[in-house]
């Protein structure tokens, strides 16, 4: 099999060497192009489901916080910290998404954006919830810590998130589901609804 295999290549290195045959190295690169093209529109697409799903299910890891109203700031609001790496426009949609919910629990909240490099600005503020609203990677961990010290849940709605420890996410299963990464959950101190956790799928590793 190997040998079949290097004799293929050979030939169509030889061929696509030849220029006699440079119109198709011209249409081999195109089709490689599209190729590329249509991963990134798909890892998008997959993304944006993500998102939009992940703006459905993060009231709902809020309202399973069983401490949720001892997280109220000085005005008497739950502040949620909206993530952000690169397009302020998309972030402030999901913004926007969340303030239109008003209150988690009757207790108003308050939305704000942000992002990795900022957070020492919020140090001294009262936290509940932080929504991830982009892909990071990079300094993901600076958040999980953060996210733990102050006993707020954290929230990604993208792939493996919740493996590489933020506490809640989703998972696309026949339908989908809140995940939870257990051991986060535990070891920021935040106790979740057990109804919840039934109802979710749990990381435990």
């Amino acid at each position: 099999m190997r040998k079949v295999s290097y004799s293929i290549k050979k030939y169509l290195n030889s061929f696509i060497s030849d220029p006699m045959n440079y119109p198709v190295k011209f249409i081999s690169n195109i089709l490689i192009c599209i190729c590329m093209l249509y991963g990134r529109i798909y890892a998008e697409a997959r993304d944006d489901m993500r998102l939009r799903a992940g703006l459905d299910l993060f009231p709902s890891f809020l309202a399973a916080d069983m401490d949720i109203s001892e997280k109220k700031g000085h005005d008497g609001c739950l502040l949620l910290l909206i993530i952000c790496t690169d397009d302020i426009s998309e972030a402030g949609e999901v913004a926007g998404h969340l303030r239109k919910i008003g209150k988690i629990r009757s207790i108003p909240i308050r939305v704000k954006l942000t992002n990795i490099n900022s957070l020492k600005a919020e140090s001294d503020q009262s936290v509940a919830g932080i929504f991830i609203a982009q892909p990071i990677h990079y300094n993901l961990d600076l958040l999980i810590r953060f996210a733990a010290d102050r006993h707020a849940i954290l929230f990604s709605p993208f792939k493996e998130d919740v493996e590489r420890g933020v506490m809640g996410g989703l998972i696309v299963k026949e339908k989908i589901l809140p995940y939870i990464n257990i051991k986060a959950i535990q070891s920021a101190g935040i106790r979740i609804k057990d109804f919840f956790i039934r109802i979710s799928e749990s990381y435990t590793q």
